[in-house]
């Protein structure tokens, strides 16, 4: 996926016309929640990010210990338990990824190389000429090192 100006968002599927939450802002908080959706704040968007959605049984055990890695929880109503990615200006994506059911949910993100890849997106800038085709390879290297995984459960279960 191709964040737009640093983001994307997830939103139950009915709920998509609804306004978004806030944006997260650049001080170090990147997750925004409202009722029944969530916006994420990537670390660079001059490459894709990989998005995984996960339904779980319950919460998940605590993710392995990693330096790059930083996490956040939320907690969503999803009344159609289908899930929609908003990809800000290039619009919505419908119905990517179904829930068991409808209903409140417990949110997961945990992110990985967000750090890592905004660093070596930056310095494409000083070490490459941006109209030279290099640099269109050495981005193009950098695409889906940031990684997201959102790992989904009800409510209840926490």
């Amino acid at each position: 996926m191709y964040p737009d100006h640093h983001l994307f968002g997830l939103a139950d599927a009915g709920t998509a016309d609804q306004p978004p939450p806030p944006v997260p802002a650049a001080d170090g908080h990147w997750v925004s929640a409202a009722d029944s959706a969530v916006l994420i704040r990537t670390a660079q968007d001059g490459a894709t990010v990989t998005v995984r959605l996960q339904a779980m049984d319950g919460p998940p055990g605590e993710p392995e210990p990693d330096a790059e890695a930083v996490s956040h929880t939320v907690q969503l109503d999803l009344p159609t338990g289908q899930i929609s990615v908003n990809q800000i200006a290039a619009g919505w994506m419908h119905d990517v990824f179904a829930l068991p059911a409808p209903g409140s949910y417990r949110l997961r993100i945990t992110a990985w190389s967000r750090t890592r890849t905004a660093d070596a997106y930056n310095r494409l800038f000083t070490t490459h000429n941006p109209a030279d085709p290099a640099f269109e390879n050495a981005r193009q290297a950098l695409d889906g090192q940031e990684t997201y995984l959102v790992q989904l459960w009800r409510a209840s279960e926490a």
